[in-house]
C-alpha cells in the first residue's frame, strides 16, 4: 500500500495513513462535519508489523484531524502489509455506560409531567412526557447536537410521510439522547452546538387533549448492524432520588447543580455559575 492513500471516504469523514522514515504506519481520521462521529477499525490481516491496541479499535472522531494509532514495522522485515475494515457510526458502538447516570426530566425546573404509556415507533423504545403547565423542553444531559428536524408541520397527514420534529444530542459517554415531538419551527439549537443540562432546546407540540408532549429515548449504535441499542434511563427525582420513571405517574422536574455540572468543562462551569 502506498503512503498517504485514503483508505475510506464518505461525504464528510475519511481515514488515511502515512509511512514515517523507518517504515511505521501512522493512521489518522479527518472529520469535516460540525459534530463528532465514531470510527471502528479492524484488521483482516496484519503482517510484518506489531499493533498493541484492542480490536476493533474504536475512537471518537471530533471535527478536524484526529490521530488514531501507529502500527510498527518489525526489524529486518519487509514493510507492513495489512488489510483493514472501516465502519463509521453516529454514536459509540461499544460505550461504557453508567446505568445509574442521573438524567434530568426534560422540562423546565419545577414543571410537572405525566409519564404516558410507552411509545413505540419503528421498534424504538421511548418515554412520553406529557407536560403540565409548560411547553418548554430542556436537555436531560450535556450533549452535542448531531441531528435535528425542525420543519415538519404537525398537520401533515401521517400517510404523506409525517415525521416528528426532533433533536439528537451526543453525550460524553457516546450514547445519544433523542427528543421528539417539537412544535413546528420551535427548536432553538443548531448542529454542532454543545447543550448543557437544563438548557432549553425548544418547545413541545400539542397533542389531542390540548396538552404538550415530548418523547425521549436513549440509545447507541450497534457494532455489527445498523440497529440501535436502546437503554432505559434513570432520572433525578424529588428528594435527590435517582430512579426509572413509572408509566401513569406524575413527576416534578428538579435540577441539582451537582448533577448539572457533573460533565461540564472548567469554562462551562464558570459560564454556568455566571448565569445563576
Amino acid at each position: 500500500m502506498l503512503p498517504g492513500l485514503w483508505l475510506s471516504a464518505q461525504n464528510e469523514y475519511q481515514v488515511k495513513y502515512d509511512l514515517d522514515a523507518v517504515g511505521n504506519v501512522n493512521f489518522s481520521a479527518d472529520n469535516y462535519s460540525t459534530f463528532p462521529v465514531y470510527v471502528a477499525l479492524d484488521f483482516s490481516y496484519l503482517e510484518n508489523a506489531s499493533f498493541s491496541e484492542k480490536l476493533p479499535f474504536i475512537k471518537r472522531v471530533n471535527p478536524g484531524t484526529n490521530s488514531l494509532f501507529t502500527i510498527y514495522c518489525e526489524t529486518d522485515m519487509p514493510g507492513p502489509d495489512f488489510n483493514i475494515e472501516i465502519k463509521w457510526f453516529i454514536s459509540d458502538p461499544s460505550p461504557e455506560v453508567d446505568p445509574e447516570y442521573p438524567y434530568l426530566i426534560p422540562v423546565s425546573s419545577g414543571s410537572e409531567v405525566l409519564v404516558t404509556s410507552e411509545i413505540e415507533k419503528e421498534n424504538n423504545r421511548s418515554i412520553g412526557f406529557e407536560l403540565i403547565g409548560s411547553d418548554e423542553v430542556v436537555a436531560s444531559r450535556k450533549g452535542i447536537v448531531i441531528r435535528l428536524i425542525n420543519n415538519n408541520h404537525p398537520n401533515l397527514p401521517t400517510e404523506k410521510g409525517k415525521q416528528f420534529n426532533l433533536v439528537q444530542l451526543l453525550h460524553e459517554d457516546g450514547t445519544i439522547g433523542e427528543y421528539y415531538n417539537f412544535a413546528y419551527h420551535q427548536i432553538n439549537c443548531k448542529l454542532g452546538q454543545t447543550v448543557l443540562p437544563g438548557q432549553i432546546i425548544g418547545k413541545a407540540n400539542r397533542i389531542e387533549n390540548n396538552n404538550y408532549m415530548v418523547g425521549f429515548s436513549l440509545f447507541h449504535s450497534d457494532l455489527n448492524s445498523k440497529n440501535k441499542i436502546f437503554l432505559i434511563p434513570e432520572f433525578l427525582l424529588e428528594g435527590s432520588k435517582i430512579s426509572q420513571v413509572e408509566m401513569g405517574k406524575v413527576y416534578k422536574s428538579v435540577q441539582d447543580e451537582k448533577i448539572i455540572i457533573k460533565e461540564l468543562s472548567g469554562k462551562e462551569k464558570r459560564e454556568y455559575k455566571k448565569q445563576l
